[in-house]
């Protein structure tokens, strides 16, 4: 310590060591062998997909199609032709994950039914589904003509695997497999509907920006393929941290932004229109939204 020695408990930590070694790479005196000690084990990011939602080891695609309603094999389908299943839920941190991204007044199609025993819900792999905890008041409703197991609003619910709806849930690993055995289903059409036009909730107005561009994606809060401009506007308008988003017709894809900042942070961005909340507040219009 400063240029003089001093003795020194060997079990108390320093800030401080010396090393030393020979220019030539090799030891200067005799080299001391430690026991390798074990890696510590860090969690991996999951990475998914554009337009999917990562959720531990998972990946979850949430489709919303007014315009194409499928029923339960429908729905079955569009998932394994995206390397997936219809999602299970496993526990209720699964279950408060994928209510947080649910459209309002929407069911979706998730993987369970009881279809083989009346009352005795299973997933797609026949594992037993544990959903006790995870029903909406009163439910389920064992009736021969409602199989299905839906999900709106945090809450599960039975109904027809008939009867198609807009919704559905897939889910797969962030390696690409799937979660549990994939079902394959031969394709079924769409069923085409009118579509119900979409207006802004209260004194909201959308406007649209001149220039193709997004926000950067520390501001991003949702990702939807399969998307159209309504399908955008609808998602942002269920979302209280929404205030603008971006939409890319070729793509059919929609991003979600938490600021609806146009001066500093916009990002020039090909192809895709950008869509902000004005400070002009007009009853029942919005403005850009072909």
């Amino acid at each position: 310590m400063e240029g003089k020695l001093e003795v020194y408990s060997c079990a108390i930590p320093l800030a401080g060591h010396i090393c030393k070694r020979k220019s030539d790479g090799g030891y200067f005196g005799t080299p001391i062998i430690l026991p390798s000690l074990p890696d510590v084990e860090v969690e991996k990011e999951t990475v998914c997909p554009p337009g999917w939602l990562p959720f531990t080891e998972n990946c979850y695609f949430f489709s919303v199609n007014k315009g194409a309603l499928l029923d339960k094999d429908g729905a079955r389908v569009k998932c394994y032709e995206k390397g997936a299943n219809l999602t299970d839920i496993t526990d209720a941190q699964e279950l408060k994950a994928l209510s947080a991204n649910l459209r309002i007044d929407t069911r979706y199609f998730i993987g369970a039914d009881d279809n083989k025993t009346e009352g005795e819900y299973r997933w797609e792999d026949g594992r037993i589904a544990e959903l006790q905890d995870f029903w909406r008041d009163g439910e389920p409703i064992n009736s021969s003509d409602r199989n299905c197991v839906v999900l709106m609003e945090g809450k599960l619910e039975v109904y027809s695997c008939a009867i198609p709806l807009a919704g559905h849930i897939c889910k797969r690993k962030s390696d690409g497999g799937y979660f549990g055995t994939p079902i394959i289903l031969p394709s079924l059409p769409d069923v085409e509907v009118e579509k119900d036009p979409v207006q802004p909730q209260g004194d909201q107005i959308f406007m649209k920006h001149q220039q193709p561009s997004v926000l950067p994606q520390d501001h991003v809060i949702f990702t939807m393929l399969e998307a159209d401009t309504l399908d955008c506007l609808t998602q942002c308008l269920g979302r209280t941290a929404c205030r603008s988003f971006s939409y890319s017709p070729t793509e059919a894809m929609c991003i979600l932004f938490s600021t609806s900042d146009v001066t500093a942070n916009l990002e020039y961005r090909e192809g895709f229109q950008y869509f902000f909340l004005s400070d002009v507040m007009v009853a029942d219009h919005f403005s850009g939204l072909q």
